[in-house]
């Protein structure tokens, strides 16, 4: 498929790197890179410098030198390189760090002298890696290590510009820097999705913006270097962009508080402002930096506009979007005053990805709600393409972790720790002290647990490590107050209960806290992804004490082992600490087992493997899967040598152009032109010809087309249909439910007083609210409250079907719809035009249906539990083996002879049993896509590409109720049984179109958009003159 072409875009500056067998690269974008560059003027100065390594919870690491050497002199700094071997750390919960380059100082040179020389050019290790100066302004080398040489050699004096200094930056997503790295450095999974990545982002949260020309662009191509592409940030940029947008006004409501501009309107906009700059420049940088096999992965909040900013400027780029935060319910998201900017920025990604299930279904309902958007649980459906959403929950470097338990120091700590708090139970926690992270809530859930424990007293010890945070934080205050307030009523000179740490600690000694503890707390009230508790379960491998976590965190749903609260009762969490500390050692070991066996599978390699592997998938899905536009030429070749025919028309937006209905809305109907009329009927005059017209009009708007011979109707989306030469209306319903009707109609009658233009349509089964007439926007607006209100209201407590379209609201019984009314209509002339035999069809289609949704559900339930990865229970393929047993279901061969003895040369109506050999379905909206469906059911092998070929008019396979059943023909199931193996057969039907010599089933819809059809047609006018074109085709 020929894709539009690429705007014009800033000129490409290629970075050369080894892409690998694949050639694939990701561009990993997220606000601050993994390293930051400073500059300094020397020598009155001299950089002391150390790589700074961001870990939470450690403070500031400094890696003395013993291997580098270093020239200095009173007037100038040379050039330093240290390249440290690779090494893995944990600086984040559960995030291991394979180390990159390590602090340089880079010179500039003054063009016309000789360049400064590298003083020296070595590896050097963890604990090797310190430039300093030397008293006396004399050249100085550290000690050597055994095995290398470090000779320090005079360098030419040369008048030099400001130097600067790249070292390692503490800020930043540190998880995700992990997890790519721990990929990029070869450790599991060895069959990784890329072979090289760059990183893009800002120097940090100092404007670099207006450094000299020449320093930035010194600064890039060191950072090149290291995989680095910078942006730079003006101060303004990084104050409204970070510090005011997101921090102030995403930030809060995407963890559940709502919005508050204190500064007025004029900061809400200001901020907004700089958001969007800044992402354009990220969206420009990664164009300029683009290469055709990229995978452009977009991170976070920061950057939301960003995919959409990139598709615009590169629509057929691979582009990912992963949401490290929560998403919040719609009814939090639509506080924001630019939900609908955030979320179109969002939708420019081929896929999007989310912590847990509930974040996921947050953002899709908040699409169909906010942007009036059709979605599934797979994705959301936009005008011309699908964008996949998908639940990737993000783990810890499991072997960078084991690593740093196994060092001495770690050992020792935790001796020491045991040592003091010998005789007495441990509880540890550590959060950032953020309203979010729930340490107010946890301090009273304890001081509760000892007030009413009193046997516990003296005997319960609870380390809170509060980590520094750079907001402004009323929280802080009130958890001392508490603090203080338990120390005194509980305390006494040897007993402290509580062990409140304001400061950041070691890693070490953090990993100490949690090998020795006897349960872990984390009460967050709203987190993304809480990795401390899978790094407390590593930990846990002697003692296996349990984890109290809350549901509100990102694992809740991930260690079902773990002891779940609601942060908010504090009762519930008193219970839960009697409950971990008296808990038995089997309870402890089986749910410690079960919670390790989650947390070595789902690793940060896993995170970053599985994503980079969907992301270019679901892209080229979405390029195999454009529409290619109908050729009327070879429809009508195809048309010409078919024998049978049969024609599914819809009318409204493909017959005409779609209208607003309350302009012919009469007793009598509507008035059909003349011209479409002469058209039906010369089609239907051909003797090989049927031809329905599907709509979803009442049946007297059709009465026109009722008389025509070898012509039938369907009207209200297959309430009612007339078959064709049958010149009466019957009813697809029988027993049918209506109490919903007067529920419907009172929901409707609301929002028409409060929406000027609009009305309801009260059909004999159907019900529309028409807002075509109203304002636009408003009336939009209004039908998208009303869709919700209907939804939540009645979705679920009645069998109904919510139809939106452009002008209008349909509700209808949900067993009808038009799909459903094609297969009838196949079955009435396949069965001699007898509606009295379907009893058989009815029973299989319901075990079908049965099983068919059992499987639905299990396939959900494993998607979710493993990641969209398929397990069919047993119990579901028993039940696939019990129904191929059944007396009713068919084998293979029922019809073959019925459909052999169909005579080619006779009426094609004469016959008692008929199929079809051309079969065309032309619609434009919803409420055809279930006719495309079903009709490729005729054409579409029931167990995978072995049973068949797909029709040479049909690019695309088919889509059908049988669906699920070809998604999982070939999977097998713990036993190894497949649903191939158990010889599941076709339907009748389909087993009677199997066997009919050159079937053509033509499925098109009318514009190009995201569609179930096989072809698009550009316009109602292209319909119209294909259809003249086949009455054009002489008869056999």
């Amino acid at each position: 498929m020929t894709l539009d072409p690429r705007p014009t875009a800033p000129e490409a500056t290629h970075i050369t790197t080894d892409c690998g067998q694949d050639g694939r690269r990701v561009v990993v974008a997220t606000l601050f890179l993994p390293f930051t560059a400073r500059p300094f003027s020397g020598p009155e100065s001299p950089p002391d410098l150390a790589v700074h390594l961001p870990w939470p919870g450690m403070g500031t690491a400094t890696l003395a030198s013993e291997n580098a050497s270093v020239l200095t002199s009173d007037t100038n700094w040379g050039i330093a390189y240290a390249h440290p071997s690779p090494f893995s750390v944990s600086h984040q919960p559960g995030a291991g760090l394979a180390a990159r380059s390590g602090a340089t100082v880079f010179t500039q040179t003054d063009p016309n002298q000789t360049p400064t020389t590298p003083v020296s050019s070595q590896t050097t290790t963890f604990q090797s890696l310190r430039l300093r100066r030397s008293s006396g302004g004399s050249l100085a080398s550290a000690p050597a290590s055994a095995g290398h040489d470090h000779t320090a050699s005079a360098v030419p004096q040369t008048t030099h510009a400001p130097s600067f200094v790249i070292e390692q930056s503490a800020l930043g997503n540190i998880g995700l820097q992990n997890a790519v790295e721990a990929v990029v450095a070869g450790l599991p999974p060895p069959s990784a999705p890329f072979r090289s990545r760059i990183w893009l982002g800002a120097l940090g949260r100092d404007p670099t913006a207006h450094w000299d020309p020449s320093l930035q662009v010194s600064v890039e191509a060191a950072m090149r270097k290291r995989n680095c592409i910078p942006v730079f940030l003006s101060e303004e940029q990084l104050d409204g962009h970070y510090n005011q947008f997101c921090k102030q006004v995403l930030w809060k409501p995407f963890h559940y508080q709502l919005p508050d501009y204190p500064k007025g309107h004029a900061y809400e906009e200001h901020a907004w402002t700089q958001y969007v700059q800044v992402n354009r420049m990220f969206a420009e940088a990664i164009v300029k930096n683009h290469e055709s096999k990229d995978i452009i992965w977009v991170n976070d909040y920061h950057l939301m506009l960003v995919p959409g900013m990139v598709r615009q400027m590169i629509p057929d780029a691979t582009i990912g979007f992963f949401l490290h935060i929560p998403f919040p319910s719609s009814e939090i998201f639509r506080c924001l005053h630019v939900r609908k900017q955030i979320l179109e920025g969002i939708l420019g990604a081929d896929l999007v990805g989310f912590q847990t299930y509930s974040f996921l279904r947050h953002f899709l309902m908040t699409c169909t709600r906010l942007l009036s958007l059709d979605s599934t649980p797979r994705g959301i459906q936009l005008e011309n393409n699908v964008v996949k959403v998908g639940m990737f929950p993000i783990g810890i470097n499991m072997a960078a972790l084991n690593e740093k338990r196994m060092r001495v120091d770690v050992h020792e700590m935790e001796m020491s720790l045991r040592e003091k708090y010998a005789g007495k139970k441990v509880l540890i926690g550590r959060d950032k002290n953020d309203y979010v992270k729930g340490v107010r809530q946890k301090m009273l859930a304890f001081e509760a647990f000892l007030t009413q424990r009193k046997d516990f007293q003296s005997k319960v010890v609870l380390i809170q490590v509060a980590l520094s945070t750079t907001e402004e934080n009323e929280n802080e205050s009130q958890v001392n107050e508490i603090v203080s307030r338990i120390n005194s009523k509980f305390g006494t000179i040897e007993y402290v209960p509580v062990v409140y740490l304001q400061q950041d600690i070691s890693f070490s000694h953090y990993l100490a806290l949690l090998s020795m503890a006897d349960a872990c707390l984390i009460t967050s009230l709203r987190d993304g992804m809480n990795l401390t508790s899978h790094e407390y379960v590593v930990c846990q491998g002697v003692k296996k004490s349990p984890l109290i976590i809350s549901e509100f965190a990102g694992t809740y749903t991930s260690l079902g082992a773990a002891l779940r609260v609601n942060p908010w009762d504090t009762q519930e969490v008193a219970d839960a600490i009697y409950d971990a500390l008296t808990m038995s050692d089997e309870e402890k070991g089986q749910r410690w087992s079960e919670m390790f066996q989650y947390v070595s599978t789902h690793t940060a390699q896993h995170f970053v493997g599985k994503f980079l592997e969907e992301v270019p998938t679901e892209h080229e899905e979405l390029i195999t899967s454009m529409i290619p536009i109908l050729n009327a030429e070879e429809i009508a070749k195809a048309y010409e040598g078919a024998q049978r025919r049969i024609l599914f028309l819809d009318y409204d937006g493909t017959l005409t152009i779609a209208a607003n209905e309350d302009d012919s809305l009469t007793e009598t109907g509507f008035e059909v032109p003349g011209s479409t009329v002469g058209l039906i009927r010369q089609l239907a005059a051909v003797p090989q010809n049927l031809v329905y017209i599907m709509s979803g009009r009442r049946r007297k708007d059709l009465n026109q087309f009722i008389e025509l011979p070898n012509v039938g109707l369907c009207a209200e989306n297959g309430c009612f249909v007339s078959f064709a030469n049958q010149h009466k209306w019957q009813t697809m319903l029988t027993d049918q439910d209506m109490s919903w009707r007067k529920q419907v109609i009172d929901i409707f009658e609301y929002y028409t007083d409060r929406t000027p233009g609009s009305f309801v349509q009260q059909n004999d089964i159907s019900i529309i609210w028409h807002f075509g007439q109203a304002d636009a926007s408003f009336g939009a607006w209004q039908a998208l409250e009303c869709h919700n209100h209907i939804q939540n209201a009645l979705g679920t407590s009645y069998p109904i079907t919510i139809l939106a379209k452009k002008t209008k609201i349909e509700i209808f019984p949900r067993n009808v719809n038009k799909g459903r009314l094609c297969r009838r209509i196949l079955e009435f002339h396949f069965q001699g035009g007898k509606l009295g035999k379907r009893a058989s069809f009815q029973h299989q289609q319901r075990e079908r249906d049965s099983i068919t949704r059992n499987m639905s559900d299990a396939i959900r339930q494993q998607s979710i539990a493993h990641g969209f990865e398929v397990k069919i229970p047993a119990s579901v393929l028993a039940g696939v083996a019990a129904i191929r047993q059944s007396p009713k279901f068919s084998t293979s061969g029922s019809f073959s002879s019925t459909v052999a003895a169909m005579s080619p040369a006779g009426g094609p109506f004469g016959s008692p049993s008929l199929v079809f050999d051309f079969v065309l379905c032309i619609g434009d909206d919803r409420a055809d896509e279930v006719m495309f469906e079903q009709l490729h059911q005729l054409d579409t092998p029931l167990a995978g590409p072995s049973s068949g070929a797909a029709s040479p008019t049909s690019p695309g396979a088919g889509h059908g109720l049988m669906s699920v059943f070809e998604t999982v023909a070939t999977t097998s199931d713990a036993a190894g049984t497949t649903l191939t193996g158990l010889g599941l057969s076709p339907s009748p039907l389909q087993n009677a179109y199997a066997h009919v010599t050159g079937l053509q089933v033509v499925t098109a819809t009318v514009g190009s958009k995201s569609s179930g059809a096989r072809y698009h047609v550009p316009g109602v006018q292209d319909v119209l003159d294909l259809l003249v074109r086949l009455t054009s085709v002489p008869s056999i």
